[in-house]
C-alpha cells in the first residue's frame, strides 16, 4: 500500500466528538452475572465530587476544594463476562450509570442495561458495550460497536457528562 493510500485511509477520531444522551432515565435492566459467568474486564468512571458548603448552601468550585472536601463517586460501572467453558466465545456486558446531584452524599442507580456480542473478527467487548448502552436507553453519537476499547472509554466519559458531571468542573478518572 502506498503512502498516499495510507494517508487517505479514514481513521475514526473519538476525542471530543462523542456525546451521549440518556433517553429513558428510569430504565434499569443491568444484570450482575458474577455467580454464573467469569468476570473478564471492568471499567469504572470515578468522579471527584465536592461537598456542599452548608454555610452558603452552594457547591464549592473545584478551585476551592481541600483534601477534606473531596469525595469519590462511581458514576459509571461497566463489567464484561464470558462463560466459564473453554469453548465460550460470547461476551456479555452490564452497564450501570448512577445519577446524583453534585455535592450529594451518595449516588443512586439511574439507568442500567445489558448486552452481548459473539462471533469473530471484531472487538466483542465494545460490541457488547454498545448493546448494553442500547438496552439502557443511552444514545451515542458515534457507534462503538466492534471498534475497540479506547472508543468505549470515550463513550463512558460522554455518559458521565450526560449524567450531569461536566469533566471541566469535576475531575473524572476511568479505572
Amino acid at each position: 500500500m502506498s503512502q498516499a493510500a495510507i494517508s487517505r485511509k479514514k481513521v475514526p477520531v473519538m476525542s471530543d466528538r462523542q456525546q451521549a444522551r440518556i433517553t429513558d432515565p428510569e430504565r434499569a435492566t443491568a444484570r450482575n452475572l458474577m455467580v454464573t459467568k467469569e468476570l473478564i474486564h471492568r471499567r469504572q468512571a470515578v468522579v471527584f465530587d465536592s461537598q456542599v458548603d452548608h454555610e452558603r448552601h452552594a457547591v464549592k468550585s473545584a478551585a476551592a476544594w481541600t483534601v477534606e472536601d473531596r469525595r469519590m463517586k462511581i458514576i459509571a460501572d461497566v463489567r464484561w463476562w464470558m462463560g466459564r467453558s473453554r469453548n465460550s466465545s460470547r461476551v456479555l456486558c452490564s452497564l450501570w450509570v448512577a445519577d446524583s446531584e453534585p455535592g450529594a452524599p451518595y449516588a443512586r442507580c439511574m439507568v442500567g442495561g445489558h448486552g452481548s456480542a459473539g462471533g469473530w473478527g471484531y472487538c466483542k467487548q465494545s460490541g457488547a458495550f454498545a448493546a448494553a448502552c442500547k438496552d439502557a436507553g443511552i444514545e451515542l453519537t458515534i457507534d462503538v460497536h466492534g471498534v475497540g476499547m479506547s472508543s468505549v472509554d470515550h463513550a463512558i466519559l460522554a455518559i458521565v457528562t450526560a449524567a450531569g458531571y461536566d469533566p471541566a468542573l469535576f475531575p473524572v478518572v476511568i479505572v
